[in-house]
């Protein structure tokens, strides 16, 4: 946390570098989030890219009073359900989203790491929307159940049932 403070301060105060390093930083896990919410790859990078956009033409005047990830994670949750809403479409395919790994892969591991990737896009691709993006905001923005909550303008029981019911749907799915 302190070093997001130092990054904010040399974000306001002009420095590139900074928020480079702040997208460095969480870029990946907030795209991963972001992805699972709206299934769409392109869609998830320009939601990410307006958010950053947004926190940098605010930065001014953003005040942190927490942790920056959970602020950028919701962000761009919201941003990611508004743009569901928006598009009233809940089920767009992508292509399985992983961190970039420093090392590289056999064949046969880069086969089974596909074979398993799909396998959960299609277990996420059957839950239903409001649990993938509980999911998604929990396990890839670190969000707790009251930021979520928050969010999603109901209350931590429901978020926590949809959590609850939806981590069940998928270890059903990815074992039969």
């Amino acid at each position: 946390m302190f070093e997001d403070r130092q990054l904010i301060n040399q974000v306001k105060n002009g420095d590139k570098k900074a928020l480079c390093r702040i997208y460095q930083k969480y870029g990946d896990s907030l795209l991963a989030m972001a992805a699972g919410i709206v299934r769409d790859q392109n869609l998830a990078e320009d939601i990410l890219h307006d958010v950053f956009l947004a926190f940098v033409r605010n930065i001014d005047s953003f005040v942190q009073t927490g942790k920056l990830k959970q602020y950028l994670a919701r962000c761009v949750a919201n941003r990611a359900i508004d743009m569901l809403r928006s598009k009233n479409n809940h089920t767009v395919n992508i292509d399985g989203i992983r961190p970039v790994k420093a090392d590289t892969p056999l064949p046969h591991q880069i086969a089974v790491e596909n074979e398993e990737q799909q396998k959960l896009d299609n277990a996420l691709d059957q839950l239903p929307a409001e649990q993938r993006q509980v999911i998604m905001m929990h396990i890839h923005g670190q969000m707790g159940y009251g930021q979520i909550a928050l969010c999603q303008n109901v209350s931590v029981n429901t978020i926590q049932g949809r959590y609850r019911y939806g981590i069940k749907k998928l270890k059903t799915l990815l074992m039969g």
